[in-house]
């Protein structure tokens, strides 16, 4: 019998004896600067069945709720990770892929600049250039509940309902600093489902 959890998503509990919860309280052997995230997705009418790891992450009560209204800026040709938030435009740098994980770097703002400029400032101009004239421009609602796992690094579960093109999907996250512990956690929640990205999938539904 599955936990539900909010919206679609439940939690098979008779998985938690299969995950070794040690991995959970122990410093994981290497994090650094980047952040690794796994990513599911699920339409309006699925049931997201995730399998618990824990007690902790099928108690409501223990995430963290948060709203977020963005513009995803869509480069045709491109991967670009783009979006407006609080009125300033986002690029978050994909730098590493390794199994179903994808590691992303520190997520700079975008801003013209009309002082000599350095590569990075080429790139943002580019971008920038991109947005204005060529970018296909998605508004997304998000609803979130985060909850974040007793581990070193932190590594956090964020469940949430996206509203898009008049649409409803839902979306499963795991992201932190240890490549091993978001993909051994993510592999259990999930093991069987494709993992995509904001992008991916962004571009996906409009080519549907």
């Amino acid at each position: 019998m599955n936990k539900d959890l909010i919206w679609n998503f439940e939690f098979n509990e008779q998985t938690k004896i299969e995950f070794d919860t040690s991995l959970l309280l122990k410093p994981a052997e290497s994090s650094g600067p980047i952040k690794w995230e796994v990513r599911f997705f699920w339409s309006e009418d699925e049931q997201c069945v995730l399998n618990a790891l824990t007690d902790s992450e099928v108690d409501l009560a223990l995430y963290e709720p948060k709203n977020h209204k963005d513009y995803y800026y869509l480069i045709p040709g491109y991967e670009y990770n783009l979006k407006k938030r609080y009125e300033k435009i986002f690029y978050k740098p994909l730098v590493e892929r390794s199994g179903r994980a994808l590691g992303f770097g520190a997520k700079q703002i975008l801003e013209p600049s009309s002082e000599e400029l350095s590569q990075k400032d080429l790139l943002a101009t580019q971008m920038l250039e991109h947005i204005n004239q060529r970018s296909i421009e998605l508004y997304v609602q998000k609803e979130a509940f985060g909850y974040s796992f007793p581990s070193s690094p932190k590594t956090k579960l964020e469940l949430g309902r996206v509203e898009v093109l008049n649409k409803v999907f839902y979306t499963a996250c795991v992201e932190g600093r240890s490549y091993a512990l978001v993909e051994q956690i993510a592999h259990h929640l999930a093991p069987q489902h494709q993992a995509t990205d904001y992008v991916h999938f962004l571009q996906q539904l409009v080519q549907s």
